[in-house]
């Protein structure tokens, strides 16, 4: 365990893209709303929404509205997340091969599998933590801001700091962390695979080589499965860990309608989401190609 932990310190220490990308994420959020709040003179609400908004407004719809808005200020860092982990997982076994310090850290006495899975543990769970606290962080300044610099929305922003909403919130982003981990195996294992064989530009070989197979099928077979497995696999994750088990988060916000969650824990239903067929048909082919990678980094010694 202590070596694994090692291992894992080892990649963070080496690796600074994973907390640099969330960071400069989260200062381009901040900074930009903070010159809009100066420039402007406040954070610039549409009034006649707002009033409509208010209107309807009860305690528990609140609460749901503020989850809505934390959901959408995540988005950003959820893309950071998965470039990070896409050139993260690339680099991790191709750049120990270009600078033959794959030879040193075999001369250490850690396994292939456990200096691999280490970097499987960083692409899945440590960078998706990375991109949450600063998420959690970010969405915890612009509600600071809001509260100072936008006085009209102040019926909503009572709402903002409500230690239930918080709670829920972190969470269900706990739970989005690992989640995340477990659906994106199949690409992190591909990613890993590649790097650990590619003679030279992982890049192109990863990219390359799924597009290659598309067009290969759709003019051999005149079919589209692996463009819709690869589409799935990315486009699928909202929908099979948001809300009702394969559905999406209900929201509907106009003149006449305030639908929204009532909690954050009303947004995701882990149970469901493990009883996913596809979920456990990922982990299976992440596993795979994560053993692929072990066989390859034991074996295939530098790069050309």
């Amino acid at each position: 365990m202590n070596k694994f932990t090692w291992l894992l310190r080892r990649e963070v220490w080496e690796s600074r893209a994973i907390w640099i990308a969330p960071a400069i994420c989260a200062s381009i959020m901040i900074l930009g709303t903070l010159v809009g709040a100066v420039k402007t003179g406040s954070v610039q609400i549409d009034t006649d929404i707002l009033d409509k908004i208010n209107a309807q407004l009860t305690p528990e719809k609140a609460r749901g509205l503020t989850i809505v808005g934390l959901i959408g200020m995540g988005v950003p860092f959820l893309i950071t997340a998965l470039f990070t982990q896409f050139f993260y997982s690339l680099d991790a076994l191709y750049a120990e091969r270009r600078d033959r310090s794959v030879l040193f850290w075999r001369s250490l006495p850690v396994s292939d599998t456990a200096t691999v899975l280490s970097k499987v543990a960083v692409a899945a769970i440590v960078i998706p933590l990375a991109a949450a606290g600063a998420m959690l962080f970010t969405e915890l300044a612009l509600f600071a801001i809001a509260s100072v610099r936008a006085p009209a929305a102040l019926p909503i922003l009572g709402y903002l700091w409500s230690p239930t909403v918080w709670a829920g919130w972190i969470a269900s982003s706990l739970f989005l962390v690992l989640a995340s981990g477990l659906w994106f195996l199949p690409a992190i294992g591909w990613y890993l695979l590649v790097s650990a064989w590619a003679p030279r530009s992982p890049f192109v070989f990863a990219v390359g080589v799924p597009f290659g197979v598309m067009f290969a099928e759709k003019i051999v077979f005149g079919t589209k499965f692996v463009s819709h497995a690869v589409f799935s696999l990315y486009a699928g994750f909202p929908a099979r860990v948001l809300a009702h088990g394969g559905g999406s988060v209900a929201v509907q916000i106009d003149d006449k309608h305030l639908d929204v969650p009532a909690s954050a824990l009303d947004i995701v239903h882990p149970l469901q989401f493990l009883a996913t067929p596809e979920l456990w048909l990922c982990v299976a082919l992440g596993a795979t190609m994560t053993a692929g990678a072990v066989w390859l980094r034991r074996y295939r010694e530098t790069a050309a």
